[in-house]
């Protein structure tokens, strides 16, 4: 697989706002970001927590030029027929263009014929993506979803169990991404896409997290990172690509990362 490697050889000198929100990132970073809406308001660490990573979110649309990914276009693949057929009725209950939908089959496809594990979706919304990984490729397909609090309503998820109520190999754990992660193994997934709550503190939490149970080689997905108003979400992605990860793919707002061997 191609990969771009510019950002791990980019000089770039950090600003005085970037190495202030590396220290906020180093503050918060052991901390689920989901946990935190269950302290009150008024607690010290929940105001301390909020504050870094609002200053981090700032940061992040400060210098977004200078997080900006490499492009790289997706060839045409055989997933067309099944974009046209989802997007034809059901465009209203995802988030994602068919450009994305191409995107995210070709990878999710490539990760399970060459690798063993399952796939896990962080955010699942109305299960139009989870049952079209779990239609066009042979793995399990865990869907991360609480449908509580945040990011999910009643409604949402009665649409998901309607969508996704034929499919045999999905298994939806109806937990938040913090606690549902802690039920797999190291090694046990070959593919995961991140398209839960968007910005820094959430991208970055969700693929240390979720990444960490990939198997050498594993691919991890990012939707929103092109997104002006999620400006975090590509400053997660930038640093994951300049960290342990190969940026492998990015196009139509969505960035896919493979894992180091031995990372």
């Amino acid at each position: 697989m191609p990969t771009h490697t510019g950002l791990t050889k980019q000089a770039r000198v950090p600003s005085a706002l970037a190495i202030l929100s590396r220290l906020a990132e180093n503050l918060i970073e052991a901390i689920d970001p989901f946990s935190v809406k269950r302290w009150p308001k008024a607690y010290p660490y929940r105001i301390m927590y909020t504050v870094a990573a609002r200053f981090i979110e700032f940061e992040a649309r400060c210098n977004y030029a200078s997080y900006e990914l490499p492009d790289g276009a997706l060839p045409r693949v055989n997933t067309q027929n099944v974009t046209q057929g989802f997007f034809a009725s059901e465009q209203k209950d995802t988030r994602l263009t068919a450009a994305q939908m191409d995107m995210l089959l070709y990878h999710a496809r490539l990760a399970t014929e060459r690798l063993e594990g399952a796939i896990a979706e962080v955010g699942s919304y109305r299960g139009v993506t989870t049952r079209a990984l779990a239609e066009h490729t042979k793995a399990t397909v865990y869907a991360i979803d609480p449908f509580a609090q945040y990011g999910g309503t009643d409604r949402d998820f009665a649409l998901f169990r309607a969508n996704t109520v034929s499919c045999n190999n999905i298994v939806h754990i109806k937990k938040t991404s913090g606690e549902a992660h802690r039920e797999f193994k190291p090694g046990s997934l070959c593919f995961v896409f991140i398209d839960a709550t968007p910005g820094f503190v959430n991208v970055k939490h969700d693929a240390m997290n979720w990444g960490g149970l990939l198997g050498d080689g594993g691919l991890i997905a990012v939707n929103n990172v092109d997104n002006a108003q999620f400006p975090g979400s590509r400053k997660a992605v930038w640093e994951l690509a300049a960290g342990t990860y190969d940026l492998i793919m990015h196009a139509h707002d969505i960035a896919v990362l493979a894992r180091r061997r031995g990372a």
